[in-house]
């Protein structure tokens, strides 16, 4: 009796190779795909140039794809957190350090804080935050401010604004953050 397996999906039909085509960062953690001809494994998300389908295998875990005899890709580092985790991690330290240090940090402080140039720590910080590091910190600031007048008593707070005559950049933020 000739033990029969059942054929698997061509590559294309699987559902798993759309995901791979179109760099699907979902995908990533869920499965991992190897190349035959070049003998490594990358998460659906890699930016390396497309397989051809005939040499992809699928994988459910980066241990399963090293069982078969593949590498893990040197530009996507399937074991490993993804770029976007990396990034998000580095955004918050940055964040962290901004919201706990009393005195405004530079672009250069902050991008040394977590070892990135100041050019692509500022690109990443307003793609992830949407604010510039300066913003977020003087929003941040000014929230603090926000927070305090709150919670001072009304009657206080007349004689107060007769005593203090508010600085324009103080004035200049907006209602948001004033209630």
């Amino acid at each position: 009796m000739i033990n029969e397996t059942l054929p698997a999906l061509p590559t294309e039909q699987d559902p798993r190779w759309t995901r791979v085509k179109i760099r699907d960062k979902s995908a990533d953690g869920v499965f991992w795909y190897s190349v035959a001809t070049t003998g490594i494994f990358c998460r659906p998300s890699c930016p390396s140039r497309t397989a051809n389908p005939m040499n992809v295998r699928f994988h459910d875990a980066p241990a399963a794809a090293r069982a078969a005899g593949f590498r893990p890709c040197k530009r996507c580092r399937p074991e490993g957190a993804s770029l976007d985790a990396q990034n998000a991690a580095l955004v918050a330290k940055a964040c962290k350090l901004i919201e706990t240090r009393s005195e405004p940090m530079s672009l250069q402080e902050l991008a040394c804080a977590v070892e990135l140039s100041p050019h692509y720590f500022h690109r990443l910080f307003k793609a992830k935050i949407g604010l510039t590091p300066k913003a977020y910190a003087s929003a941040h600031r000014f929230l603090g401010y926000a927070r305090t007048w709150k919670a001072v008593p009304r009657l206080r707070r007349r004689s107060m604004t007769r005593a203090i005559t508010p600085t324009a950049a103080f004035t200049r933020m907006p209602r948001v953050f004033w209630g």
